[in-house]
């Protein structure tokens, strides 16, 4: 900043407006330094607050970190009892399949010599149950087919 001063009479400047101008300058210079000293601290706490929400993140994170850790065991677990219990369920259904289709088989009839089988009765049979029909009982099976 510039300043054109008055000359005094004998050489040099008027001295009430150097110190003037010294004094303003003054002033004006502390006031600067009082508003970048505020600033200063507005930032100190600014800093301060950004810390602490920052150490804060970090203790959210980790605990985050260790619930994600923890669900995914429990997901791995709850996948395994289902597996499990899905291959129980399923050897149980197959068994029950197995029981049923032994017990709910048709038997041939006939070669007890009391019975006849009829032609229909014979054709309702399975093809494993006919050829065991046709090789235990072969007049019975002739007569069927005749």
């Amino acid at each position: 900043m510039e300043k054109l001063f008055k000359s005094a009479l004998f050489g040099g400047y008027r001295k009430k407006a150097v110190i003037s101008y010294i004094s303003e300058l003054g002033v004006k210079t502390q006031n600067e330094i009082d508003a970048l000293e505020d600033e200063n601290e507005e930032l100190k706490k600014e800093v301060a607050r950004l810390k602490e929400k920052c150490a804060e993140l970090e203790k959210n994170s980790k605990w985050v970190g260790e619930a994600i850790i923890s669900a995914e065991t429990k997901a791995k677990e709850i996948v395994e009892a289902a597996t499990a219990e899905a291959v129980k369920q399923k050897e149980a259904i197959e068994k029950k399949v197995k029981e049923d289709l032994i017990n709910n088989t048709p038997k041939p009839n006939g070669g007890d010599g009391n019975k006849t089988m009829t032609k229909d009765e014979f054709f309702k049979l399975d093809y494993a149950s006919q050829v065991e029909y046709k090789e235990k009982n072969p007049e019975m099976y002739k007569k069927i087919m005749e």
